[in-house]
C-alpha cells in the first residue's frame, strides 16, 4: 500500500510534508477503502471497491489472452460485479458471445445480466447493438411467464438505450395481452412527455389488465404530467382505477400527497373513499382519524376505520415470526382431513404438502406453491416445475415465485 501510495503521490520535494502518511491514514482508517486482514495484508472495505479496482486492472490488459481468461469466470459470482464495471469500458464483445452460448434458465437470468451490461458500456460499444437485439427478442418470445417478461421489461428500460421507448410503443399492439402489460411497464420507465399520447391510448385496451398496470405504474414516470394524470384518474375513473391511481400517487412524492389530503374532502364519495387508499399508504393517520369520524358516508368511514387497524397492526409488529412446521399449517390440515387422511409428520407432511400442489383446486394448488416459496427445498423443485404450464396464471405464477425463492436459497440453476 505504502509502495502505491509513493508511486501515486508527485516527487517528494514537490508535495506537502507527510502527505504519503496522511494519504496512508485516509485509505486505512475508520471510514477508509482498506481495512487490515493482519499486520502484513490489506482487503477492500467493500466488494464494490474491489471488483471496480480489479476492472480496472484489466482493462489495458493483454487483449489476445484477456477474453479467455475472463470467459472462464463468467459463471463465477464472485466475479459479477468485476465483469459488469468492466463492460464500462472493456471489449465485451467475446464475452457475450459465449454468455449466450449457455442455455438460460426459466428466470432469464443471463439476458438480465446481459441488460445491465449494456447499462453500464459506453454509447460506441460496438456490441450494444447485438446485444440489445437479442434482448429485444428475449422480451418478445411466445410463451415467457407473466413475471419474467415483466423483469425483462424493467431490464430493457433501465438499458437506458434511445431504442428502448420505440421498442416498447410498438408492443403497446401486440396481441398478446402480457406482452402489452409488459410493454406497459417498460414504457413508462422510459417515457417522456411526448409519449403520454401513446400511454393514454393504453386506457383503451380491451383488456383490463392493461389498464390497471398502466395507472400503478404511472408511479415510475417521475413528472409532473403523470402526477396530473393519476390525479384526474382518482378523480374521473371508475372505481377499480380510482383506487389504483390514489395508491400510485401515494409514491409520487408531497405535492402527490397534498392532493390525496384535498381529494379526502372532495364532494365525490367515490374520489373520497379512493383518496383513503392513498392516505393508507402514507400512513397518514391524522386525516384517517378525522375521516373516520366525521364523514357523511359510511363507506368512506368503514374504508378509513379500515386503513387504521391496518396501520396499527403494521405499528404493533415485531420481528418476523418463524414459519410453522408444516405439519402444523391449518390450511394443509383441512385439506389432508378431506381427503380423508392425517397430515402426518416430517417426510409424510411433506408428501402430503407435495400432493395438494396437484390438487384439483386451484386455490389449493396456490397456496401449496407459497407454502413451498417459504419451505421448499431443492427436491421441491421439479414438481413446482411442473406447475409452470398450470392452466391457471396465477398457479403459475406462484410456483415460479416459490422456485425462485428455492434457487436463491440453495443457489440453484433452474432451467
Amino acid at each position: 500500500v505504502e509502495a502505491l501510495i509513493e508511486a501515486a503521490l508527485p516527487l517528494p520535494e514537490e508535495r506537502p510534508k507527510r502527505a504519503a502518511t496522511h494519504v496512508f491514514r485516509a485509505l486505512t482508517g475508520e471510514r477508509g477503502l482498506l481495512r487490515p486482514v493482519d499486520p502484513h495484508r490489506y482487503t477492500f472495505a467493500h466488494p464494490l471497491w474491489q471488483a471496480y479496482f480489479a476492472a480496472r486492472q484489466l482493462t489495458p490488459a493483454e487483449p489476445d489472452t484477456l477474453p479467455e481468461q475472463l470467459e472462464e469466470r463468467l459463471d463465477d459470482p464472485r466475479w459479477a460485479e468485476v465483469l459488469r464495471f468492466y463492460a464500462e469500458s472493456g471489449d465485451m464483445g467475446p464475452l457475450v458471445a459465449a454468455w449466450l452460448r449457455t442455455p438460460d434458465d426459466v428466470f432469464r437470468t443471463r439476458l438480465r445480466t446481459l441488460g445491465a451490461w449494456v447499462g453500464a458500456a459506453p454509447e460506441e460499444a460496438t456490441w450494444r447493438n447485438g446485444a440489445m437485439a437479442v434482448l429485444a427478442r428475449g422480451f418478445l418470445q411466445p410463451g415467457l411467464h407473466t413475471q419474467v417478461r415483466q423483469a425483462l421489461a424493467k431490464t430493457l428500460a433501465a438499458t437506458g438505450v434511445p431504442g428502448v421507448t420505440y421498442l416498447f410503443r410498438q408492443a403497446l399492439g401486440h396481441p398478446e395481452a402480457e406482452v402489452r402489460v409488459a410493454a406497459v411497464i417498460g414504457l413508462v420507465r422510459t417515457a417522456g412527455e411526448a409519449d403520454l399520447p401513446a400511454l393514454e391510448a393504453a386506457l383503451a385496451d380491451e383488456e383490463t389488465a392493461v389498464h390497471e398496470t398502466l395507472v400503478r405504474e404511472l408511479a415510475h414516470m417521475g413528472t409532473d404530467a403523470a402526477v396530473r394524470w393519476l390525479a384526474q384518474l382518482l378523480l374521473e375513473a371508475d372505481e377499480r382505477l380510482s383506487l389504483a391511481a390514489a395508491e400510485a400517487l401515494a409514491q409520487c412524492g408531497e405535492e402527490a400527497a397534498t392532493f390525496l389530503r384535498e381529494a379526502a374532502d372532495s364532494e365525490d364519495v367515490l374520489a373520497r373513499r379512493a383518496a383513503v387508499y392513498g392516505l393508507a399508504q402514507l400512513g397518514a393517520r391524522d386525516v384517517l382519524e378525522r375521516i373516520a369520524r366525521e364523514d357523511q358516508e359510511w363507506i368512506v368511514r368503514s374504508a378509513a376505520s379500515a386503513a387504521l387497524e391496518e396501520l396499527e397492526q403494521r405499528e404493533q409488529a415485531t420481528g418476523v415470526a418463524p414459519p410453522p412446521e408444516i405439519e402444523q399449517l391449518p390450511w394443509l390440515i383441512s385439506w389432508a382431513a378431506a381427503q380423508g387422511e392425517g397430515v402426518g409428520l416430517d417426510e409424510a407432511a411433506r408428501r402430503m404438502l407435495t400432493r395438494a400442489l396437484n390438487d384439483d383446486d386451484a386455490a389449493v394448488r396456490i397456496v401449496a406453491a407459497k407454502t413451498l416459496a417459504q419451505m421448499g427445498r431443492p427436491e421441491d423443485v421439479e414438481p413446482l416445475q411442473s406447475r409452470l404450464k398450470d392452466p391457471d396464471p396465477a398457479v403459475a405464477s406462484a410456483a415460479l415465485t416459490a422456485l425462485a425463492e428455492i434457487s436463491k436459497r440453495y443457489d440453484l440453476s433452474t432451467t
